[in-house]
């Protein structure tokens, strides 16, 4: 025979504290989510599992410019990353490992209604990037440190390009169909 999986979730709140628990039908604890509203306004969730240990946390508040921030950690307290959100619409996304940054990512989005997301190396070298344009079309560019950088575009109709541009002032596209075929070919001088 089967049987149907349900859950029970109870909530209780207290002044600027929340505690929300999830049972099994047996009346199990399987976790608990804490949320605690801050004096500074800031709000603090801790998740456990069924047994009171700590799975981790994060802290989400506003700077007074009307910047979001997102703060997470793991189950010992380390950071694991933080996320801000500006009321611009760019979004920051720091990575850590063991308290030290690992890389970042920022997606910002475009005037014309598209968007860009560029990653960082842990020293904050750019190491490429990936776009969406509004008509569909979308890509990444990848940087080397001697100038040379390599970018792919993809075009609606499944078609793309290859763009390599070699670090002395000359850039080559290459086309290709759908099916990967190579359609054309131009080189373009930057000086």
């Amino acid at each position: 025979s089967t049987e149907a999986l349900v859950r029970t979730t109870v909530t209780e709140t207290r002044e600027s504290r929340a505690v929300s628990t999830d049972y099994t039908p047996s009346g199990q604890a399987l976790a608990r989510r804490i949320l605690v509203v801050n004096p500074d306004k800031s709000s603090t969730l801790t998740n456990f599992d069924g047994r009171g240990t700590v799975l981790g946390s994060g802290n989400l508040s506003m700077k007074v410019d009307g910047t979001v921030l997102l703060k997470t950690y793991d189950a010992v307290g380390q950071i694991i990353s933080i996320k801000t959100l500006t009321q611009g619409g760019t979004m920051t996304d720091t990575s850590y490992r063991a308290g030290r940054v690992v890389g970042r990512s920022v997606w910002t989005p475009t005037a014309v209604g598209g968007d860009v997301t560029t990653y960082f190396s842990a020293s904050g070298t750019k190491i490429g990037d990936w776009w969406v344009a509004p008509d569909g079309t979308y890509g990444s560019d990848t940087p080397s440190p001697n100038g040379v950088s390599t970018g792919i575009e993809h075009y609606r109709n499944s078609s793309w390009s290859r763009t390599e541009n070699n670090g002395r002032g000359r850039m080559t596209v290459t086309y290709y169909s759908s099916k990967g075929v190579q359609i054309g070919r131009a080189n373009v001088d930057l000086q």
